[in-house]
């Protein structure tokens, strides 16, 4: 059992260096970045995940033996009432700036934001672009909206749909980001009980 979830993280891992790719791709066509500090999107108490796109994330905790911290993080988070992704680390003398401090590991959504599509209502390919790039790139989000097509601007529901249909029962529900992570964890643990000491998260 242990290696099958070492083996779904890295199927994991290999859909998260396409979207990198293609992402790559996105900004080198469209000039298109995030600004240099901006946490705009990690700040927000909207961010969602599944549990399963943050394997590969928990799977790295638990090797640094950080996996204790990030749950009573959670924990905390759970009894103020706080959204906000406990992973953001905020510049010391500027809260609203800031950065994942698992950037490397992060979900499908903190991967394509600002650089890939959703569809609309109407079933079109519309760029999901941050407010923040909206309004400090607008000839780069021009350049973006031109590209238009699946081919050319990496669409988030086909690589949602890849990673979910790796582990179903865990990977097509998005959760508030803590809440994901959180049952991340209790997965993990539960598939490598004897081998990883972390807590259970209650």
């Amino acid at each position: 059992m242990g290696q099958d979830i070492l083996s779904l993280c890295r199927r994991i891992q290999r859909i998260y260096a396409d979207i990198d790719r293609e992402t790559s791709r996105v900004r080198r066509i469209t000039g298109l970045i995030c600004p240099p500090g901006c946490g705009s999107c990690c700040r927000s108490r909207k961010v969602e995940s599944t549990p399963l796109e943050l394997l590969p994330m928990v799977h790295h905790l638990v090797n640094i033996h950080a996996a204790d911290e990030i749950i009573a993080q959670i924990d905390g988070a759970e009894i103020r009432g706080d959204l906000q992704c406990v992973l953001f680390r905020p510049e010391l003398d500027d809260s609203m700036a800031g950065c994942c401090s698992q950037y490397a590991h992060r979900p499908v959504l903190c991967r394509m934001f600002g650089f890939g599509a959703r569809l609309n209502k109407f079933g079109d390919i519309q760029p999901h672009v941050c407010r923040v790039m909206h309004e400090s790139q607008p000839e780069a989000l021009e350049r973006l909206i031109a590209l238009g097509g699946e081919k050319k601007v990496p669409l988030y529901r086909s690589y949602f749909f890849r990673v979910a249909s790796l582990k179903p029962d865990i990977g097509f529900k998005p959760l508030p980001i803590n809440r994901a992570l959180k049952l991340a964890l209790n997965y993990y643990y539960w598939k490598k009980p004897k081998r990883f000491g972390i807590r259970l998260a209650s």
